[in-house]
């Protein structure tokens, strides 16, 4: 098990070094029943100089689809990142997203024409760079749809979204309560409904649990 377990972590960090690492590989050592290692091999290699911010990605994707189970994997996953690329596009759009989840998930969501509050946790011209410099990147996207419900410019949040082809089904689920949330700021209340109905709410941190519950039904 033991020499498995490297000769995943071997293949891994060459596909990670040659920037063929992908979801599709990573998908083929899980039907090998090799996840753990998968896993372990993943929090590893987001402490490498090299490619700790585009692992992180990949890692963040993964473990959030787990809620709590993934919880203290992914916090480690990120303070590995977070210690060799701290100006990576995923590693800052991860701490701002934890940032603005606990804000608006203690909050509630902003309604429309709602003034935002006094202090925001992130500024919205911050994350529209990042935007900017990482435009592929959807969780960067969610961070600033995020920024722009906590201050008070959510009719703004979903447009985030209109220039990117996303397939909403594919998204692990707090990527997708973000962008019902977008939807129901923006004053698409019958769409927020229905994506809704396709988040796995167990697969949700609490703060993201909130998140959803602080929507206003349609």
């Amino acid at each position: 098990a033991q020499s498995g377990a490297k000769s995943v972590a071997d293949a891994m960090g060459k596909a990670a070094r040659a920037g063929t690492l992908s979801g599709g590989l990573i998908a083929e050592f899980d039907q090998m029943g090799a996840s753990a290692a998968v896993d372990a091999s993943l929090i590893d290699m987001c402490g490498d100089p090299q490619f700790g911010d585009s692992v992180f990605r990949l890692t963040r994707d993964r473990l959030s689809r787990r809620g709590v189970a993934g919880a203290e994997a992914l916090a480690t996953a990120h303070q590995r990142a977070t210690a060799v690329a701290p100006n990576g596009s995923a590693v800052v759009a991860y701490a701002r997203y934890l940032l603005l989840i606990g804000d608006i998930g203690k909050n509630g969501v902003l309604a429309a024409g709602q003034p935002a509050p006094d202090k925001l946790v992130v500024d919205p011209a911050e994350t529209a760079k990042s935007v900017q410099d990482a435009p592929a990147d959807e969780t960067v996207r969610a961070t600033h749809a995020l920024a722009l419900v906590q201050a008070g410019r959510g009719t703004e949040s979903f447009g985030v979204f209109d220039d990117i082809t996303i397939f909403f089904n594919r998204l692990p689920p707090p990527m997708q309560a973000v962008l019902t949330a977008a939807a129901s700021a923006s004053d698409e209340p019958a769409l927020a409904g229905e994506m809704r109905k396709k988040i796995t709410s167990d697969a949700l941190l609490p703060s993201e649990q909130k998140l959803l519950l602080s929507l206003p039904v349609p």
